[in-house]
């Protein structure tokens, strides 16, 4: 979205938050904005981040993006937008489209959404169904990342995560940058007001929002058929990225069905038995193809009245 704001006006008109330590922040801020869960949190965040441009004087750059960006339609561009995990919010559908168009026609046109679903989308189901010989997937499992499982083995499962209600599969999980805060009730109850409600900005700042709101995922156990490689959702980035996350692994091993501080163990290297071999040295002679090498002679012990030289 950072790219779309870019190059929406020419370079010469760009704001002052296009530079140095401002651009960060405006970066920043967006990246909270994708990162929410629910249409609630993007409309409360959205109004927080609006008044926090205009105290930096920013008053053009609210005024665009609320316009654009914050009002319907086009305000579903937070990751868990779609409710479908593996379908994030992308412009790279009209992207390829775009560039179809000006490599089959030859020229430089870019073509209108609504001109895309008027005449060609309805096309592309159609021959979707009609070719499809297995059921809609929306993801595809495959090996999980270990990156994943090095972070999910960072949790402390006795500390970090809480099953609320008891027994009953839903698990409360602290973000990173929280680790080792205590979950509690009042904490989940605002987590889940957050959710469902828009909420009052008096004494709200984006700060304070992204701390009471933000700091707690929530992972749910699921009934077959479920669309990752576990029955769990959670409501993260990078679940409905990849469907599968480090909340679920530290999840999984919380109910003992798995042990993470075996899976990031290094593997064992086994070395060879006897004395070590002594490294090659440099620039040495090698035998030509269909050759072997002839070994070495051992040079013969000579025996005096001495000794052995």
């Amino acid at each position: 979205m950072f790219r779309q704001l870019c190059h929406q006006q020419p370079r010469k008109d760009w704001p002052k938050l296009f530079v140095g330590d401002v651009r960060d922040i405006v970066k920043g801020h967006l990246d909270i904005l994708h990162r929410t869960r629910s249409k609630f949190q993007f409309a409360t965040c959205a109004k927080l981040v609006e008044k926090e441009w205009r105290l930096m004087g920013e008053n053009e750059l609210a005024d665009t993006v609320k316009a654009e960006y914050f009002t319907p339609p086009f305000d579903s561009w937070f990751s868990t937008a779609s409710g479908i995990p593996g379908l994030v919010p992308s412009s790279n559908h009209i992207e390829a489209w775009n560039r179809g168009t000006k490599h089959d026609k030859n020229v430089r046109l870019r073509a209108r959404l609504d001109t895309m679903l008027e005449t060609e989308f309805d096309k592309l189901i159609n021959a979707d169904f009609t070719n499809l010989t297995s059921p809609i997937a929306s993801f595809v499992a495959g090996v999980v990342p270990a990156e994943l499982v090095h972070k999910a083995a960072a949790y402390d499962i006795k500390a970090d995560i809480l099953e609320y209600p008891l027994d009953s599969g839903v698990y409360y999980i602290n973000k990173g940058r929280v680790k080792g805060q205590k979950i509690t009730e009042a904490r989940i109850r605002k987590y889940e007001a957050s959710l469902t409600e828009e909420l009052e900005l008096k004494g709200l700042t984006l700060a304070s929002f992204e701390q009471s709101f933000m700091s707690l995922h929530k992972v749910v156990a699921l009934k077959p058929p479920h669309p990752g490689p576990f029955p769990f959702s959670c409501d993260c980035k990078g679940y409905y990225h990849k469907v599968v996350c480090s909340h679920i692994l530290a999840v999984r091993e919380l109910r003992g069905e798995v042990v993470l501080a075996e899976e990031v163990a290094p593997l064992p290297k086994n070395k060879r038995k006897g004395r070590p071999r002594k490294a090659t040295p440099a620039l040495v002679p090698q035998p030509n193809d269909g050759e072997q090498q002839k070994p070495k002679k051992s040079k013969k012990r000579k025996h005096t009245k001495q000794g052995v030289k």
